[in-house]
């Protein structure tokens, strides 16, 4: 970002609420940025996740949260999924694409969620990829 450009994090930040990370290098809370904020078990993503529990449960790239001024100059978060195991937003498979809003609750993957389609609702209170948007 160049000097007088937007500040380069948003104030909004994703707070683990589930049980704890079984991997130490993945962060309870991760702040999203302003533009794209990554997030998977490849080098290249701004958070990682991964577990010990369930290799390979997260994609590489798994999901992306791009910030976007809306028409009212206020930041909207939208969510791209891009797992294999898809990503929940309040326990339902997101589209592709999806608008948060604060409080919602993300889940990245879900143990069954290649076999679920978008839309569809699948709790999955254990999950150590539960945040909260705050």
């Amino acid at each position: 970002m160049e000097p007088g450009d937007a500040k380069a994090e948003s104030d909004f930040q994703l707070r683990r609420i589930g049980p704890p990370g079984s991997c130490p290098n993945v962060l309870d809370v991760m702040r999203i940025k302003i533009g794209v904020t990554s997030f998977g078990r490849g080098d290249g993503c701004n958070f990682y996740l991964d577990s010990k529990n369930l290799k390979n449960f997260i994609s590489r790239k798994h999901a992306e949260i791009h910030t976007v001024k809306n028409e009212d100059g206020e930041l909207d978060f939208v969510l791209h999924h891009k797992g294999l195991n898809g990503t929940f937003v309040n326990d339902i498979k997101a589209p592709p694409t999806q608008l948060l809003a604060e409080g919602d609750k993300i889940t990245f993957g879900h143990k069954n969620g290649y076999n679920l389609k978008p839309g569809q609702y699948a709790s999955q209170p254990n999950s150590e990829f539960q945040y909260v948007v705050c």
